[in-house]
């Protein structure tokens, strides 16, 4: 079983692109989209994708390459989504690819 973690903007972060999701106050220019479905979205994603990360997946997405690690994430499900067999890596340490897939039927 994948234990749950914090939401995905629980945190303040240093990448502005996470920030201005998370926040939406960015009052510059005029967005086109609605951060609120934004964040749900990827808040969405997230609850699927918890248990196929590492331990500095979080740190990583919100301080130094978000659209990067949301990019994996979305990958990740996508590939749940199709049944591929995707290795579980509950938060390990373990160094190696983002994303692993098990030759064999799916669990």
């Amino acid at each position: 079983m994948i234990k749950k973690t914090e939401s995905f903007f629980a945190k303040e972060g240093k990448n502005s692109d996470y920030e201005h999701i998370r926040l939406n106050n960015d009052t510059s220019h005029r967005t086109f989209y609605d951060p609120d479905k934004i964040r749900e979205s990827i808040e969405e994603l997230w609850n699927k994708y918890q248990g196929y990360n590492d331990n500095k997946f979080l740190s990583a997405a919100r301080n130094d390459d978000f659209l990067g690690r949301l990019w994996e994430m979305h990958l990740t499900c996508a590939l749940l989504e199709l049944d591929i067999n995707v290795v579980e890596k509950n938060n390990s340490t373990d160094e190696g690819p983002d994303i692993e897939i098990k030759k064999g039927a799916t669990t």
